[in-house]
């Protein structure tokens, strides 16, 4: 591994930690040229501009990716500007791409996670005991399918002793409208002894152009518990939704969730994995629909991999949808998911910058029957399909906003025709969070 470090890449450390400069001399090589655009840095660095040297410092790393010193440069000024998590994906690209790492480069790193760690030290001692984080998104977008309409002019009735042609009005055909959506999430973590308290409100509002009928509002105020003492995470809450003004569906949330993680595993021809587990059950009551009340549980196994460029999951979900109120339609209901999810990290070397792509199919079948539109009462099948790209970054260089951009399509199949759609949308959004 060549590391070319300059004359000035410890400068950081100089104006940080005078104790560097034995460093510095003992891993310069004073022949080699430091290239023009990180003498610019330096310089910026050496006169305090540190907004123009972290733009300047992004540009080296991406045209001279060798320069370890660089990586380093940028988590000085990322832990300077407060922005802890950045800071240390820095040092975390530095020590994988590096190691091991020089004497002087290691003891400007070490130094560094010790003031990582003094101010989330601080951090916490300041919040006494209390953490919160506000975000709020806008988001525009287009929808193709707003009211999940069906695409064919007419259904049969599989009656017993004859078919019947039925015609699907047009209010119930496919419509298409351009979208605003706003939400709002708050969440409040206290520490407790042995355990911590989550509250959590998350509200949602989405309009559609020229169809009011369809405005939805949607509110979800949660409460979790974690205890030293007790296995997993209980969850309360309450899932409210409003269409158009009026209440449509309301039902309390009782859940219990464990995760569990297996130990990582890192082969020599695969990059650092590690197998996750997760077990969930929910107790689903519905105040208005009684009839839907059911006892759900779900196994969801994950392969995470990953390296400083990229992330991939491969993830899958064996669920069971349970009658608990003995008239469920279509009885208990079997799922099975399969879903890929690949991150790319800085594309295109932009730092900051994040690009997601998910796949997923899912299969749903229905232990009884329950319509005359299947065939000798047959139960309900359901194939749906979901593909998803989107691109997210920073709106400026130490902006704490963000932007991204989605696309969507969504299929659903099923020997129900009514279940039968297909959906498409564009949508763009900026947040923060506190």
């Amino acid at each position: 591994m060549n590391f070319k470090l300059q004359r000035g890449l410890l400068v950081v450390a100089l104006l940080a930690w005078p104790t560097f400069t034995l460093a510095q001399s003992n891993v310069v090589n004073p022949s080699e040229q430091v290239p023009a655009l990180y003498q610019q840095a330096l310089n910026a660095l050496q006169n305090k501009q540190f907004e123009n040297a972290a733009q300047l410092l992004q540009q080296v790393v991406l045209q001279h990716p060798e320069l370890a010193g660089a990586w380093l440069d940028l988590s000085w000024l990322a832990l300077r500007q407060e922005n802890f998590a950045q800071a240390e994906e820095f040092l975390l690209i530095l020590e994988q791409r590096f190691a091991p790492l020089p004497e002087g480069i290691q003891l400007a790193v070490n130094q560094l996670k010790l003031q990582l760690s003094a101010h989330l030290k601080l951090e916490q001692a300041s919040a006494s005991s209390a953490r919160y984080q506000t975000a709020v998104s806008m988001a525009t977008g287009y929808d193709n399918n707003v009211n999940a309409g069906l695409r064919f002019s007419a259904i049969t009735l599989t009656l017993p002793d004859r078919n019947l042609e039925l015609s699907v009005a047009d209010a119930n055909r496919p419509i298409g409208a351009a979208f605003v959506r706003a939400s709002l999430v708050h969440q409040l973590k206290l520490d407790l002894e042995g355990g911590t308290v989550t509250m959590q409100m998350q509200v949602q509002g989405r309009s559609y152009q020229g169809l009011p009928q369809y405005a939805n509002l949607e509110v979800l105020p949660q409460i979790s518990l974690e205890h030293k003492d007790v296995v997993g995470v209980l969850t309360f809450g309450m899932q409210a939704i409003a269409l158009n003004r009026v209440m449509a569906y309301k039902a309390p949330i009782v859940r219990w969730q464990v995760e569990k993680a297996l130990p990582a595993f890192d082969l020599s021809w695969l990059p650092s994995c590690k197998w996750q587990q997760q077990l969930q059950i929910e107790q689903r009551q519905y105040l208005l629909s009684s009839n839907q009340n059911s006892h759900w549980w779900g196994i969801k196994p994950m392969l995470q991999c990953e390296t400083t460029a990229w992330q991939t999951n491969l993830y899958g979900q064996r669920a069971q949808e349970n009658d608990a109120s003995g008239n469920r339609p279509g009885g208990n209901t079997r799922q099975v998911l399969w879903g890929l999810q690949q991150d790319w990290l800085a594309p295109f070397g932009l730092l900051g910058h994040r690009v997601q792509a998910r796949l997923e199919t899912q299969h749903s079948q229905d232990a009884q029957g329950y319509s005359y539109l299947l065939e000798n009462g047959a139960p309900r099948s359901l194939r749906t399909r979901l593909s998803q790209v989107s691109w997210s970054a920073p709106l400026g260089p130490q902006s704490p906003w963000r932007w991204s951009l989605g696309l969507q399509k969504s299929s659903q199949q099923s020997n129900l025709a009514i279940f039968t759609h297909r959906n498409y949308s564009l949508e763009s959004s900026i947040w923060r969070a506190w």
